[in-house]
């Protein structure tokens, strides 16, 4: 996977991509550094904002591998934890990027992020100037199998979401992975058939943030 600075023919190429785009043949993911704005809450972030509510140093840089530690104590209220996660989130704010990206035509977008900025974008968008395209949010594997129009795209999230966490948890910890393979496995799946004519692009993955990349 090539990016998008490192195209040798960056004009040729770059043009080749956005018709791709264009004729609704390009499959979007979105990791956590697409949410970045004013604010910004990656792995680290919110791995030194929760330890400051502790008071101590657990000394892990992985999300992941952090909450499965924390989790190991008895005291530990995953509840109030995530709470906390959609507090930082509730306070990014989508910019005209994501607006841009909403009014594209893609085949699907899928992300690994808990906020819905995206949906906010959208809206925002809707109430303005209106939108040729509907966004579907999918957000687990009961939904997925919903089939949308020419001018709908599935918004897929994998990952759980702040709107409503007890339909749909953050997923964190090593279990919520286990817990959420049925999802996973069904999206996953469904991308190993697709025509050599789709593409795709990822935006916001850094493979130094495992918040980013998971």
């Amino acid at each position: 996977m090539d990016h998008i600075l490192n195209i040798k023919d960056q004009i040729q190429e770059v043009y080749n991509i956005f018709s791709i785009i264009n004729e609704g043949n390009a499959i979007l993911f979105l990791g956590a550094g697409a949410s970045i704005g004013e604010k910004k809450y990656l792995s680290k972030e919110i791995i030194e904002l929760y330890e400051e509510y502790l008071g101590k140093q657990i000394g892990e840089d992985d999300l992941t591998k952090f909450v499965d530690i924390i989790s190991a104590d008895p005291n530990f209220l995953r509840n109030h934890f995530d709470d906390e996660i959609e507090k930082m989130l509730k306070k990014l704010r989508h910019t005209e990027e994501h607006k841009i990206l909403i009014s594209i035509p893609w085949r699907e977008i899928i992300t690994t992020n808990y906020d819905f900025l995206i949906e906010q974008a959208y809206d925002e968008i809707l109430s303005s100037i209106g939108s040729t395209y509907d966004i579907i949010p999918i957000r687990d594997v009961n939904s997925y199998n919903y089939f949308p129009s020419n001018n709908e795209i599935k918004y897929i999230k994998l990952n759980g979401c702040i709107s409503d966490k007890g339909r749909y948890p953050l997923v964190l910890s090593k279990d919520d992975f286990n817990n959420r393979k049925s999802f996973y496995k069904v999206v996953l799946n469904n991308l190993k058939n697709l025509s050599n004519k789709v593409i795709f692009i990822t935006i916001g993955y850094s493979f130094n943030d495992p918040s980013s990349v998971e």
